[in-house]
This record gives structure tokens, C-alpha cells and sequence, in this order.
């Protein structure tokens, strides 16, 4: 999905219980082509951005499609696209060539103001993990609740 951010945003994602900033707070070599997130990826600027929460398909593409050589970084034009990956049997790994059957994958998006890594990790972990609700019935009396 295309957003409508100025020239030199600036990336988050969570991985192993932290947020990384892409580029500046990633090892030298990693990949930045594409991530594999724990939960949730946010494209901002300093005013305001957007956070794609993606607990059951965690591979994402910050900025636009990345294939060719490794990045050193990503670039960072205006209007960049926040691409989430579904599947990918690009190498023959992780995912069998045809996938059989229904596949049924959650993805939630959220624009704010400025980017709090602890308003995302807790927004995550909420979009993860709904709340399960069962109505009660009454029963015949009218007071008596049963499931």
C-alpha cells in the first residue's frame, strides 16, 4: 500500500521483543531488502506514520520492491510503499511451491500521530491476541446465566 509520507521517513519493526530502527540500529550485511518481523512494522516521519500489524505473515518490504543486490540501506523517496508478503517460495524455502487449501492470515493497520515503539508493541500484542467473548444466556427463570 502506497503512504502519503515526505522524503526521509524512517522505519521500525519488532524483532526478538525490540524495536529496531531500520538501517541505523541493524548489524553491518543484514538483510534490508526485505524483514521478517515479530509483529509489527511502522513507516513515520517525526508528525506522523502508519503501523501494519502482521502476527501470522511476518515478512514485510519497507519503501518499494527490493530485488537485485543487497542494500547498504534503504532508500527513503517520498510516498513509499509499506508491502506486506503473504507467502514466498522465491527460494524454495519456507513455503511449498503450491499451497493447498484455505489459508487464513490476519494483517491490521493503524495511521497515528508521532511513533511510540511501546504504543506499537502494545497495540501488536492486542491485535494478536483478541479478546475471546461468549455470550450468556438467561435461562427460564430470566436470571440464571447459562453459556
Amino acid at each position: 500500500m502506497p503512504l502519503n509520507l515526505t522524503a526521509g521517513w524512517r522505519c521500525h519493526f519488532d524483532t526478538a521483543g525490540d524495536s529496531v530502527a531500520l538501517d541505523e540500529e541493524q548489524l553491518p550485511g543484514a538483510c534490508r531488502g526485505w524483514l521478517t518481523v515479530e509483529s509489527y512494522v511502522a513507516l513515520h516521519t517525526e508528525e506522523w506514520g502508519a503501523t501494519l500489524f502482521c502476527p501470522d505473515a511476518p515478512l514485510v518490504m519497507p519503501g518499494d520492491f527490493h530485488f537485485g543486490p543487497p542494500l547498504k540501506s534503504v532508500p527513503r523517496p517520498a510516498n513509499p510503499l509499506l508491502l506486506a508478503w503473504p507467502l514466498n517460495n522465491y527460494w524454495n524455502t519456507n513455503f511449498p511451491l503450491s499451497q493447498p487449501g484455505l489459508i487464513r492470515l490476519r494483517y491490521g493497520l493503524r495511521t497515528h500521530g508521532p511513533f511510540d515503539a511501546s504504543e506499537a508493541g502494545r497495540q501488536a500484542a492486542a491485535f494478536a491476541n483478541p479478546i475471546l467473548a461468549h455470550p450468556l444466556f438467561c435461562g427460564n427463570d430470566g436470571e440464571t446465566p447459562r453459556a
